[in-house]
């Protein structure tokens, strides 16, 4: 009988201890799905920031050679911009003079003005996720004399970004405008 009882405590034992591994193992596990997750979250992150940041710079730069260097911002207007091709191709609404960018938000052109009545032009991306709005406009600062995030200023006509302001502003919702007001000065 003293047999009996030694090999029963042994069991029990033993299974306490493959529970614990069972469980560590589960955590392990779970650390790993985590780290997983975020990596490809931020990856994905990344990806639709540089796809965004491309775009707006070859917006920008066919925008200001077609319209920029004949002055003609003035007559500018989304359907112009679309059918003229300063929005890349696969951003066009099929059967439509409209434009959306990756974040699933339009792409709105509008003349604007700095200095004197339309001098300007005024390139908007909507529903930018706020996440990314600060690593955007970050990236492309360099093109424009101006940005806004919603109505809020985030740069000064002709000087940087203030940063304080910018933090602010993309964190207002999940998802914001973001305009990059361009001219020729």
């Amino acid at each position: 009988m003293k047999v009996k009882k030694t090999l029963n405590g042994l069991g029990r034992k033993q299974a306490g201890a493959a529970i614990y591994q069972v469980m560590l193992g589960i955590l392990v596990g779970a650390m790993f799905l985590y780290l997983a997750v975020t990596q490809f979250n931020d990856s994905m992150k990344k990806s639709r920031i540089e796809t965004a940041t491309q775009e707006v710079i070859q917006i920008v730069s066919t925008t200001q050679r077609m319209y920029g260097y004949s002055n003609q911002y003035n007559q500018v207007t989304t359907a112009i911009a679309v059918k003229g091709g300063a929005v890349p191709e696969h951003r066009r609404v099929a059967g439509t003079d409209t434009a959306q960018n990756n974040y699933n938000g339009q792409i709105l052109f509008e003349p604007a003005t700095i200095n004197t009545a339309n001098d300007s032009l005024r390139l908007t991306y909507s529903n930018v996720r706020g996440a990314d709005c600060q690593q955007l406009i970050q990236n492309t600062e360099s093109l424009a004399r101006q940005v806004m995030v919603g109505s809020t200023q985030v740069k000064p006509t002709d000087a940087p970004v203030t940063l304080s302001t910018l933090a602010t502003a993309c964190d207002v919702t999940g998802t914001v405008d973001v305009s990059w007001i361009i001219s020729r000065g």
